[in-house]
This record gives C-alpha cells, sequence and structure tokens, in this order.
C-alpha cells in the first residue's frame, strides 16, 4: 500500500539519476531508471513522484561501484501524459533530500480502426470503430481537413470506441480518408490515414411499373447527382440494357432498353468516382 514519504531531517547525500532525463520519451509504462550514488551498499536508492507517495517496485539496491538501476512498472498509477519523479538515499533510518525532478513523457497509445476496414466498403452514413487506451477520447477526422469533425466518443473499459453514424455527417462517394485522434491527460496522437471507399446510395426503379410491357421501353427512375447509372438485366450472365447520367438539379434518369420477350428482371446501379452502388430493388416484367 502507499505510503507518504518520511519528514524527518535528511543527512544523507541524495543519489543522481541519469535515466531517465528530462524531456524523454516513451512508448511504455515500464519506464528504465539507474544513476550513481556516493554510498555503499546496504544503501538504497528509492523513486517516486515528485510531490506523490511511494509506488510498489521503487527501492533499488546500491552496488558496490556506487551505480543503481531497475524499472519503474507502476502500471496505472503512473498515467500517460507527463509523469514527474525524484529519488533519494535511505540507509538504516537516515535517508537523503530528494534529487531535482525529472520529467518525461509516456506516450498515448495510437488508436486503431477496426471499421472501416482498410480498402473495404461502407455506405454513405458510415460508422467507425476501433480500439484504444480505455479512457482516452477519440475524435475522427477527414484526413485532408480536420476541421471536418465525423465523430467523438470515449474508449470504453474494453479498449473499443466506436463513433459516427448517427446520420449527422453524409459521406462522399469515392474513395475517403480518415484519421483518429485520442487524447488522454493532456498527451493527445494522431494515426496515419485511413482510407477505404463510399459507395452511393441504392438508386431506385420508379417506371415502368412491374407486370406487362413492351419489348422498347424507357427505364426511369432516381439516384445521385451527376453518377453514371447502368441498367442491367438480371440473369446468367447478366447483360448491361443501357447506361445514363442522373440529372444534377431533378436526381432523375431515364434509360431507353430493349427487353426480350418473356419473363424478365432488370435492376439499375449507379456508379460516382469509379464506386457502385449496391443494386436497385430488383423489377420484373413479363414482355409481349
Amino acid at each position: 500500500m502507499n505510503k507518504p514519504r518520511e519528514t524527518n531531517t535528511p543527512t544523507l547525500p541524495p543519489p543522481t539519476i541519469r535515466t531517465p532525463q528530462t524531456g524523454d520519451q516513451f512508448l511504455t509504462k515500464k519506464i528504465p531508471v539507474s544513476g550513481s550514488s556516493t554510498l555503499k551498499p546496504p544503501a538504497k536508492v528509492w523513486v517516486y513522484f515528485h510531490k506523490g507517495w511511494w509506488e510498489p517496485n521503487s527501492q533499488f539496491e546500491v552496488r558496490e561501484d556506487g551505480t543503481w538501476e531497475g524499472i519503474l512498472d507502476w502500471k496505472f498509477a503512473m498515467p500517460y501524459g507527463s509523469n514527474s519523479i525524484v529519488a533519494r538515499h535511505e540507509q538504516g533510518m537516515e535517508y537523503s533530500e530528494d534529487t531535482a525532478p525529472v520529467t518525461f513523457t509516456i506516450k498515448l497509445p495510437v488508436v486503431q480502426f477496426t471499421h472501416p476496414p482498410e480498402e473495404g466498403y461502407v455506405g454513405q452514413g458510415a460508422s467507425f470503430a476501433g480500439t484504444g487506451q480505455p479512457g482516452a477520447d477519440v475524435t475522427v477526422v477527414m484526413s485532408d481537413d480536420e476541421s471536418k469533425v465525423l465523430g467523438t466518443g470515449p474508449v470504453y473499459s474494453t479498449s473499443e470506441w466506436h463513433v459516427g453514424g448517427s446520420g449527422d455527417v453524409v459521406l462522399r462517394p469515392g474513395k475517403t480518408c480518415v484519421k483518429a485522434q485520442s487524447c488522454m491527460n493532456g498527451e493527445c496522437v494522431w494515426t496515419e490515414a485511413h482510407c477505404f471507399f463510399v459507395r452511393p446510395s441504392q438508386p431506385t426503379i420508379r417506371l415502368p411499373y412491374p407486370g406487362e410491357v413492351d419489348s422498347h421501353v424507357e427505364v426511369s427512375g432516381l439516384g445521385h447527382p451527376g453518377a453514371s447509372m447502368e441498367v442491367w438485366l438480371i440473369g446468367n450472365p447478366s447483360m448491361s440494357l443501357g447506361k445514363g447520367v442522373v440529372d444534377d438539379e431533378s436526381w432523375t434518369w431515364n434509360i431507353p432498353v430493349h427487353l426480350p420477350a418473356g419473363d424478365c428482371v432488370i435492376e439499375a446501379v449507379q456508379t460516382v468516382s469509379e464506386v457502385a452502388s449496391v443494386p436497385s430493388a430488383s423489377r420484373t416484367y413479363h414482355v409481349k
């Protein structure tokens, strides 16, 4: 259990901390410490938080050559971000004054994306998920414009985080890159760009209505402004019946097609920035 430091008058000279040095940065909470001493065994060196408390695994033996070293493994007691430590001698009932504080930084681990998968495909209202350090705050932004925030949220005790997907942000179709920033105790780190493909929304076929039709008909519907639309005859194999472009203002499209005699099923697919949508709901016709 942690104990407060003694308040008696110090009588020994303080040790020297060689490592870490002020300004050092670490990617782990296991911090190597070392130094020198003017005393001989059985003198010991205690390392602890500046203006703080003793922690377990803080005592190190002074060697015959006047050196000491070890690992500070304070786990959750040592936060990510800035940490400041001091050391002092102890021999019997005597001890020294504290050394000057040494301040270093433990870097917060970079969060990871688990959704969308790298180079994967998602809809325009995508959410984002991943793993990180519990207690950190995560912000997802467009990689080319950090002012475009796509979602914020905490990393839960399960090490998982989840942001976005509420419909507040609609991503543009095409290849998209985002990045995430995680912050904890004043320490913030960014991920590298995380890229994936955003599908345009599913198009709609409005006319003709299902049922009996002539072989020469005009298929029309709604889609993404400026998208390339293609109507397909579904079969084995499927066959393209024609292409068109979605009007920028009305969002409508019209494609004349020739349907084969008998029963047939058609679907429409739209493409934006070389990324295709999922097919529209199918329409079934009996061609005269």
